[in-house]
């Protein structure tokens, strides 16, 4: 990769730290490279993160200011799950446990009713003043914006400090939108709607959608040190075989991530997407939950 003046000290870039998050959320593993074996003594990072929805944005972009200012991270507005079954951790502070409503688990059958049924009930009612503030922000969803914050990754110079790039948009297998659906409960399980729990408000949008492939392949070169995390609600399922296709799997050292929607067993969609890893160049994989 050429070097793009101002600064550029060399002809090529020298070997940079990055991490992608593709799937911030409520900003729960922005920080989550720090943690990472591989990654010991690691410093001056370059971290890009993705959010697509346009609600948890404007607080996606609010950590990555805070983080790049040398700041702690934020505190969330709302609890920073991202599932119904992360969701219940936070119940007994408001009121939402199963004891709290009266209910005694007599099997797993029975704290599966629960949270598909009266969890999300429960907390959309005990957060309805929080989730009446989180509001996205026009100017973050500029196409301008979202172009110049993407060309971000092209940069030569070896960071003095760690820089945090929010991206307003989804990691997808081409570029264009996606369709998002609005809710209060996909907010509280990490931007997406759960089918069986009829949410009581929805509004659909479009999102911008990045393909992942190509700005990777047009950002960072094998020198590059890159951690991926990718958490894309089933989007993985397309990302990886263009990442494939592309041959940008090998500029990933440090892959972590969730397999969505597929079972993991041999030959399943999800063991398939795991040897395309493996085969073409991943070396280390951490799959959610991870290990540190």
């Amino acid at each position: 990769m050429t070097c793009i003046a101002p600064p550029c000290a060399t002809p090529t870039c020298a070997p940079r730290n990055v991490y992608i998050d593709a799937g911030v959320n409520w900003c729960n593993t922005l920080t989550l490279n720090q943690r990472v074996p591989q990654a010991r003594g690691r410093t001056n990072w370059h971290v890009f993160g993705f959010e697509a929805s346009r609600r948890i944005v404007p607080f996606a972009d609010q950590c990555a200011r805070a983080l790049s200012a040398g700041e702690p991270l934020p505190e969330p507005p709302l609890p920073p799950a991202g599932s119904s079954k992360e969701l219940a951790k936070y119940a007994s502070s408001y009121n939402c446990s199963m004891p709290q409503l009266g209910l005694r688990p007599e099997s797993l059958h029975d704290v599966k009713v629960y949270r598909r049924q009266l969890l999300l009930p429960c907390m959309i009612g005990a957060l309805a003043q929080n989730l009446s503030r989180v509001r996205p922000v026009p100017a973050l969803s500029a196409p301008g914006l979202l172009r110049e914050r993407l060309a971000l990754g092209k940069r030569c110079t070896v960071a003095r400090t760690s820089s945090y790039v929010m991206l307003p948009a989804a990691a997808g297998e081409s570029e264009g939108t996606l369709a998002m659906v609005d809710s209060d409960v996909g907010l509280l399980v990490g931007g997406r709607t759960l089918s069986k729990i009829p949410p009581p408000s929805t509004e659909k949008y479009r999102v911008a959608m990045v393909d992942f492939s190509a700005w990777l392949r047009a950002s960072f070169t094998e020198a590059d040190f890159v951690i991926l995390k990718m958490d894309v609600e089933g989007g993985e399922h397309k990302i990886v075989p263009k990442m494939v296709a592309d041959g940008t799997l090998r500029l990933v050292d440090v892959w972590l991530w969730e397999c969505h929607h597929m079972p993991n067993w041999m030959n399943s969609p999800c063991f398939k997407l795991k040897r395309m890893l493996r085969d073409n160049g991943v070396g280390t994989i951490y799959e959610d939950p991870y290990p540190f």
